[in-house]
């Protein structure tokens, strides 16, 4: 029950009871708090119970008052941790910058680098620009057309506009990979931006609003499987299947048979980046629930991350036996 229901001056003792029983509900351990401190005001112990209309206007402002410092509070909280799970989920940039590093020739592995610590800078900027927009402002089933540039956002969405623009250069930086050691610097950073600003946006607006037309058929995507993943995967494949193999990758420059054998430089370095990006994954799935204060929150967040651990799990224990 939001305290702007009410107006202190007039509020009855029945509206009051309604507010601290909500609270008692929601806020469970702040209301023996919110208890002893009338119980305290009033001189007695029971407190509800002495009230009568028109009287103790005080402690009814107090009861609202704290009331809507634990709804500040709860939301807070929500913001932090989308907060932290964001930046927790921007170190797998980190993750997969070593991850492609070690798996390229060490004569790659500068460019490698840059374009993943570029990755992040651009995408931000163009999720800022035109992305957020496109993704949650505003519009129809298909695309938002307000927020451009950050300009209305809320301050309440700020925590939500930071997580949403890590997801988007998550989906851009899965692409380098796949283009690794073929692709001009210059076209990367481009279609960095395109994807996070004008790409992944769309599609989100599709999936995680409530006038998507995806969303309105009953789609439904918790943390990205479909607009992050699934679209990194088809713009991955879309950009090898244009640029093509590495040279000499399935038959050397004299059109010989045998293929030239191309490995990575740095066992280790790679290694790193994959136990980084296993660290992000939990962040990123966890994350995904978007509060924490919530009744059972506790419990989704703890079954996702054990689902996320035992997935990663199940898949390295089978490779490794296929290998």
């Amino acid at each position: 029950v939001s305290s702007l229901e009410f107006s202190p001056p007039s509020t009855s003792l029945r509206e009051l009871q309604v507010v601290l029983g909500n609270s008692a509900r929601t806020y469970r351990p702040k209301m023996g708090i919110v208890k002893r401190s009338l119980a305290e005001m009033a001189g007695t112990s029971n407190v509800i119970g002495n009230f009568t209309d028109g009287n103790n206007t005080a402690l009814v402002e107090l009861v609202l008052n704290m009331n809507k410092e634990m709804i500040d509070l709860k939301n807070g909280i929500d913001d932090v941790f989308i907060i932290s799970n964001g930046i927790i989920v921007c170190l797998m940039q980190c993750g997969f910058a070593c991850l492609e590093a070690g798996a390229v020739r060490s004569k790659n592995a500068t460019n490698i680098i840059m374009k993943n610590i570029m990755d992040i800078f651009i995408s931000s900027v163009a999720y800022w620009l035109v992305g957020y927009a496109l993704a949650y402002g505003e519009g129809n089933a298909v695309i938002g057309y307000t927020h451009w540039a950050g300009i209305g956002i809320d301050y309440g969405k700020m925590a939500h506009w930071f997580f949403q623009c890590i997801f988007a250069a998550t989906a851009a930086t899965i692409v380098s990979g796949a283009v690794a050691e073929r692709c001009n610097y210059i076209a990367y950073i481009t279609y960095s931006a395109v994807i996070s600003g004008i790409v992944y946006p769309p599609i989100t607006h599709w999936v995680w609003t409530d006038e998507g037309w995806l969303n309105k058929l009953g789609y439904i995507d918790y943390s990205g499987c479909g607009p992050v993943h699934l679209l990194g995967g088809v713009c991955s494949f879309f950009g090898a299947l244009f640029i093509g193999p590495r040279i000499g990758r399935f038959g050397n420059k004299y059109n010989h048979p045998d293929k030239e054998e191309i490995v990575g430089h740095s066992v280790p370095l790679s290694g790193i980046g994959g136990m980084i990006l296993i660290a992000g994954f939990l962040a990123f799935n966890g994350g995904s629930i978007g509060t924490m204060s919530n009744p059972g929150d506790e419990f989704v967040i703890a079954r996702v991350i054990i689902n996320t651990i035992l997935g990663g799990s199940g898949g390295s224990i089978v490779m490794l036996t296929m290998y």
